[in-house]
């Protein structure tokens, strides 16, 4: 997708909207990786956008560091996406998703938020009257598997 996206186009305009690419954000990773991720997802999306697709961005973000810009450019009363796919597992990770989901509903003001994964009352409930939270499964619990070479197992 990153290398040709227009061959993506008629087929994501069968959709009402699709949720911005998601470049992971690791709390662990170099703030560098981490705002080309951010910025990865931005761009994508405004191509996506500025080929008549709506767009729902996905916000990710790792520790605190990475709070100076990966909320920055985003409506503040929008709709959005987060994925806890993989990041609420483990207590180093869940640490992070937590504080940063903190953080989320303190910058923006939402009107929906879809989460990808799982969405445990242990870490939204407080949020569910804030907002409205839809929980969707993320694509990888639906696809199939597909080789390097781009066939099917």
């Amino acid at each position: 997708m990153l290398n040709n996206p227009q061959k993506y186009m008629d087929e994501l305009k069968k959709f009402n909207a699709v949720i911005s690419p998601d470049f992971s954000i690791c709390y662990d990773m170099p703030i560098t990786r981490q705002i080309y991720s951010t910025y990865m997802n931005r761009v994508m999306g405004e191509y996506d956008q500025n080929n008549d697709i709506k767009v729902i961005p996905n916000v990710r973000w790792g520790d605190s560091r990475s709070y100076e810009f990966c909320f920055e450019g985003l409506e503040k009363e929008g709709t959005y996406a987060i994925g806890s796919y993989g990041q609420i597992k483990r207590n180093s990770n869940r640490y992070y998703f937590e504080k940063g989901l903190e953080e989320f509903f303190k910058r923006l003001n939402h009107k929906k938020v879809y989460v990808y994964g799982a969405m445990p009352d242990s870490i939204f409930g407080n949020y569910r009257n804030e907002t409205n939270l839809i929980s969707i499964e993320p694509y990888t619990s639906n696809s199939i598997e597909v080789s390097f070479n781009g066939s099917r197992q």
